[in-house]
């Protein structure tokens, strides 16, 4: 389980929109120190905004290491794997954002040794994007995969329908039973 970070200073905690107004207060023709104080901004961030023109909000922390388009277009790409019947564990999708860091020249902080995001990334990757489900997927036949389609199960539906009808089971659904136990088995492994 990720780390839950707690806030221990105070560095920051001005918005965008008392950046703007301090900025116009200097403009103005009042003190630096004094509009400081007043918005609860530092001395130093508005002379360095001021300097730099940089009105935009704070940024504290590390860089994320994929962007919010990339981060999606992963979540796509899981997304549409899984409606594809091939389902990611979670070490394989750790391996997946590896592969993707490496392949596109992108800094990281995962681990070479292992080839994989770390835990903690996997975590807060599934917490921002509750749409993805990571379970083991489960062995699915190959006959089974290949002939489920929309005209095969209106076929079967078809054909059962007019089988209950033959023998007068529609009344008698509990009749029925699956005898298909042969044995052999054709699932393949993921």
């Amino acid at each position: 389980m990720p780390r839950l970070y707690t806030r221990k200073t105070e560095k920051a905690k001005w918005t965008a929109e008392q950046l703007q107004a301090a900025i116009l207060a200097i403009n103005s023709g009042r003190k630096i120190r004094d509009v400081g104080r007043t918005f609860g901004i530092a001395e130093s961030t508005l002379r360095g905004r001021l300097k730099n023109q940089n009105y935009g909000k704070p940024k504290l922390g590390r860089k994320p290491t994929f962007s919010y388009e990339v981060e999606k277009e992963l979540t796509k790409h899981v997304l549409k794997l899984s409606k594809y019947l091939y389902g990611l564990t979670p070490t394989e999708l750790r391996r997946l954002a590896y592969g993707y860091v490496v392949e596109n020249s992108i800094e990281h902080r995962f681990c070479s040794l292992t080839k994989s995001a770390g835990y903690d990334w996997l975590e807060l990757f599934l917490k921002r994007n509750p749409e993805i489900s990571l379970r083991t997927p489960e062995g699915t036949s190959l006959n089974r995969v290949s002939s489920l389609n929309e005209t095969n199960v209106r076929l079967f539906y078809k054909n059962l329908e007019e089988t209950m009808d033959k023998f007068k089971l529609n009344d008698k659904c509990t009749r029925i039973f699956n005898v298909d136990e042969t044995g052999i088995t054709t699932v393949q492994k993921p």
